[in-house]
């Protein structure tokens, strides 16, 4: 299984099994030509051996989408509260777009991904940004929110709960911070 194809099947997904690929999985922008689906519509999904379910949480839409292994879409999930950010494959071009999630790791207990509001494209390239990191359970459901002091637009989890964070900018200096299971 995939999270990420070129587009060209107009779906997300593919399955392969038995010597045969399946694609499944509408895009969310269905305006846009396939390519820029791909782009604009670009997700980070979240699947583990021996789960049996994937997340794909979405870059520019208020969006997590939880597939079966099997390709059945079983949950759509947004976020209440959030603002529509009202984002374009055209700001996108710009960089002027608005993320809502970037970098999932997934973990046997979680899934852990970065969070960001109030801050273009462009902001978290050029000078960074504080996201919000967000512990998710495999049932699609949202367990702890945390924010740190520092900078960081990468990081994984290690198997006890520990947080090991990295600003790319800075690459010379790791975080660490306790977040549990």
């Amino acid at each position: 299984m995939s999270g990420k194809t070129d587009g060209a099947s107009g779906k997300e997904h593919v399955i392969y099994s038995k010597g045969e690929f399946t694609p499944f999985g509408d895009y969310p922008s269905t305006d846009l030509e396939k390519m820029e689906q791909a782009k604009f519509d670009y997700k980070f999904t979240a699947g583990k051996m021996g789960k049996k379910v994937i997340l794909d949480f979405y870059l520019y839409h208020n969006l997590i989408r939880k597939y079966s292994i099997k390709g059945e879409l079983l949950q759509e999930i947004r976020l209440q509260d959030i603002p529509d950010r009202h984002n374009t494959y055209e700001k996108f071009r710009e960089q002027s777009v608005y993320p809502y999630w970037r970098k999932a790791v997934a973990t046997d207990d979680a899934i852990y991904v970065l969070f960001y509001q109030g801050v273009t494209e462009k902001v978290i390239y050029s000078e960074g940004a504080i996201p919000e990191l967000q512990v998710w359970d495999w049932e699609g459901k949202l367990k702890k929110r945390f924010l740190f002091d520092k900078i960081y637009d990468n990081f994984t989890v290690s198997p006890d709960g520990r947080l090991y964070a990295l600003n790319t900018q800075e690459p010379y200096k790791i975080y660490t911070y306790e977040v549990g299971k």
